[in-house]
């Protein structure tokens, strides 16, 4: 695992938001600070909610520019500056590893079933199995984790690593 330091649960929407847009709406990344803070606040594909304003959506993003996360990108004639991640380039992954990456991030733990139907939106995961491959690959490299079922459930979690919770 690259050393990363843990991130906090805004970095972590952040950089799950600037994964989903780029696999999502390609025509609309890298996103703007104001595409960047609608994002982390919507209300869907998220949990939990957070309403986050633009200073500190900032402050995120420099901070994981600083961990080589994510950089600033300045357009020749454009207005307004725009964030991109480097998850791809600085933790070493895949397009579907990305997928899986950022539904974590975005939302937390889940079981494979929400997860792998969740990450398929951005790219595709065949069946359970393409989805263990995937998670087998995020948890040796120290990005992915499973946890034991919930109560009254006999499917395990898998939960993001790189966060402050999970540490």
């Amino acid at each position: 695992m690259k050393d990363i330091p843990a991130l906090d649960a805004l970095e972590a929407r952040v950089l799950g938001v600037l994964i989903e847009k780029e696999l999502t709406t390609p025509e609309q990344y890298p996103l703007s600070l104001n595409a960047l803070v609608v994002g982390c606040s919507q209300k869907s594909n998220r949990h939990p909610f957070m309403e986050v304003g633009e200073s500190e959506t900032l402050s995120a993003c420099e901070r994981l520019r600083l961990m080589q996360l994510a950089g600033l990108v300045k357009e020749a004639g454009a207005r307004v500056e725009r964030w991109r991640h480097n998850a791809r380039e600085t933790l070493d992954l895949l397009t579907p590893e990305l997928a899986v990456l950022a539904e974590l991030l975005m939302r937390g733990a889940q079981q494979p079933g929400e997860l792998r139907t969740r990450a398929s939106r951005m790219a595709p995961i065949e069946s359970l199995e393409r989805l263990d491959e995937i998670l087998a690959a995020l948890e040796k490299r120290g990005y992915a984790r499973r946890l034991p079922p919930p109560p009254g459930s006999r499917a395990a979690l898998i939960a993001p690593a790189l966060t402050e919770s999970a540490a």
